[in-house]
């Protein structure tokens, strides 16, 4: 027998029976309990399916703690049913406990609860006088009232309906009327019971009253403890902002705080946007929480609250409140400032914090930060930012797309990666073949973050929040609603049951053998038009392309640009470069080379040599090259 004090210590969780329950539960000694209102001679089910190969132990227990279902065990990775009628009307507790051996993995219980009404329960009767009905019930029920007359009359019913909190407006609650019928569909009231005063009208005869109950559709509902290992908490809106306002009111230090504490049980790290409008009081907030943070520092084009902003993070930091200090978010894809200025106040921060724990970096895509190695360079740590629906990748491939991309960023630098900002949004436009949708957002979060789990890569999903301020899909990020109630796209985003995680691309394209690069398609000398090719035998995600073009006597250059001579695989091996030409003289290049290096590789240049610099046929991986 289960220990019953446990139950007034144990936080618990309140479901609508049809409602299901996600819950994270450990092998050994972790117990979650899940509340529920039955009725009297109600036939209820619950059904805990456990992830992988968790065992689980359940008994349910009524309102004073007394057992109604024993003990029950569970087999490995097996699912648990627990039946029962309901001996008396009132709340009940299924006690759920994980079991087995000390070294197992953790795993997750949805507990899914199915109903039956007791017979005796739908009443069709005609009254010739008035009279009172009553029902006891529980929450989530409606009641679906029809009363008729027989006498046809052009005048309303008369009938009067009075519930346990006074009379109820039958006008908030009318579906359908005719001449002689009215139909209504009240919900049950929060304490469960349900009663109606009935008047009869006796010029119009007796009044024949139906009462069926059905019930009320439920979302699944989320788990107040481990939901996500992190979360970007998108905090900045306004309770009473209307979302056709093109932007938000900025939320009291307060409300901050308050939401945060809201969603504080669902993840155990958090990526905290910025610092103004309130921010820094989600730092202070998720801090005292025991959370770990990651803040951003906002760069814009404004240095003097550039410079105010990140004097607030560097005294954070020293108060021990962030952990990862990141300078910047995409502001290199805004090129809103130099990469020169970047890197000095990422340099700021670290003189400021020599004796912090805390690591300081950036934020940007994963493109920029390719493109950047003097700004990654000056960090410790960065974040990648990576939106496959934003470069229009179909569902289907968009987790393997995530990885790959990740995995460009991490095998270039040396320093720590992590994904920063990653999501799908539930409704909007489509983006080429990228549909938006709840059952495609809940799909690309369960394969991205069960890798991430597997691989231990922070990964902070985008975002806590939708924000309704923003435009198209940017809107619809969120796993909860600006009032906090969790989406459909959150429900089964438990750690230990979300992906499998096997979503890593191939890393060895063709297979064993020598590492090849082909250009296989480009247009005829002095006509514009793409290049592509691929790669083999080699990965493509620690790798990169440049070109050389040979232009007749102004000699050997490197592309696409001197600046940015780099070009990156796509995830399965092949490349494409549309852009490789800068001058109309590029056009006439009677070579064009392709030469494959290790990525993060910084290419010898060439700007009008004779030839291509030895150093490029040392040190590429493979090179090809086509005459024209």
């Amino acid at each position: 027998m289960f220990p019953l004090l446990v139950l007034v210590v144990l936080a618990a969780i309140d479901v609508q029976l049809g409602q299901r329950a996600d819950l994270f539960i450990a092998p050994v000694g972790d117990v979650e309990i899940v509340r529920f209102h039955a009725i009297q001679g109600e036939q209820v089910k619950l059904t805990c399916i456990p992830a992988d190969s968790l065992a689980l132990k359940a008994q349910v227990l009524d309102e004073t703690l007394t057992p109604v279902v024993p003990l029950t065990e569970g087999l490995s990775g097996e699912k648990l049913v627990l039946s029962f009628v309901a001996p008396a009307t009132g709340a009940y507790s299924a006690r759920l406990e994980g079991s087995g051996a000390a070294t197992g993995g953790h795993g997750a219980c949805s507990v899914k609860t199915k109903s039956t009404l007791p017979s005796g329960w739908t009443l069709k009767q005609t009254f010739d006088t008035a009279d009172s009905v009553e029902r006891a019930g529980r929450p989530g029920l409606i009641a679906k009232l029809t009363l008729t007359h027989q006498e046809s009359h052009k005048k309303p019913l008369p009938a009067a309906l009075v519930g346990p909190s006074g009379p109820i407006d039958l006008t908030a609650f009318e579906k359908s009327a005719g001449k002689d019928k009215r139909k209504y569909a009240i919900p049950f009231p929060e304490d469960g019971t349900f009663s109606l005063q009935i008047e009869t009208n006796t010029a119009k005869g007796p009044l024949s009253v139906k009462l069926t109950v059905v019930e009320k559709a439920a979302p699944a509902v989320v788990a107040e403890n481990y939901v996500l290992p992190a979360l970007h908490a998108g905090l900045l809106w306004h309770a009473s902002e209307d979302p056709d306002v093109a932007k938000p009111s900025p939320p009291s230090c307060q409300e901050v705080k308050q939401r945060l504490a809201s969603i504080a049980p669902r993840a155990g790290r958090f990526f905290i946007p910025g610092l103004s409008n309130n921010l820094d009081c989600a730092v202070i907030e998720a801090k005292a929480q025991g959370a770990f943070v990651a803040a951003v520092v906002w760069i814009g084009a404004n240095t003097a609250a550039n410079d105010a902003e990140l004097t607030r993070g560097i005294d954070l930091a020293l108060q021990g409140r962030i952990d990862v200090l990141l300078i910047g978010n995409e502001v290199l894809l805004r090129e809103e400032v130099s990469s020169a200025y970047l890197i000095s106040m990422i340099q700021q921060a670290q003189v400021a914090l020599p004796d912090s724990t805390a690591l300081v970096g950036t934020a940007d895509t994963w493109h920029e930060l390719l493109t950047h190695p003097d700004v990654v360079a000056a960090c410790d740590t960065c974040g990648v930012n990576i939106y496959p629906i934003h470069e229009f990748i179909p569902i289907a491939d968009a987790p393997t797309y995530l990885v790959c991309r990740y995995m460009m960023v991490d095998a270039a630098y040396a320093i720590p990666v992590f994904i920063s900002e990653t999501g799908w949004p539930t409704q909007g436009a489509p983006q080429g073949a990228a549909k938006p949708s709840v059952k495609n957002a809940r799909k690309y979060l369960r394969e991205v973050l069960g890798w991430a789990e597997l691989a231990n890569v922070d990964c902070y999903p985008f975002a806590s929040h939708d924000e309704a301020w923003k435009d198209g899909i940017q809107a619809h990020f969120g796993l909860f609603k600006q009032n906090g109630a969790p989406k459909a796209n959150a429900a089964g985003l438990v750690r230990g049951d979300l992906g499998s995680g096997l979503i890593e691309p191939d890393t060895l394209p063709g297979g064993a053998g020598a590492p090849a690069i082909t250009l296989d398609s480009y247009p005829p000398l002095g006509a514009k038009g793409p290049l592509a090719g691929a790669i083999q035998h080699t990965n493509p995600y620690a790798a990169e392309i440049t070109l050389y073009i040979h232009v007749g006597a102004a000699g050997w250059w490197i592309k696409p640009t001197a600046a940015q001579p780099f070009i990156w695989p796509e995830c399965g091996g092949t490349w494409s470069e549309a852009q490789w030409w800068s001058a109309p003289s590029d056009l006439v290049a009677d070579q064009i080379c392709a030469f494959l290096f290790p990525i993060g590789y910084q290419p010898p240049t060439a700007l009008g040599l004779p030839a291509i610099p030895a150093a490029a046929y040392a040190d590429a991986i493979a090179w090809t090259c086509v005459t024209r």
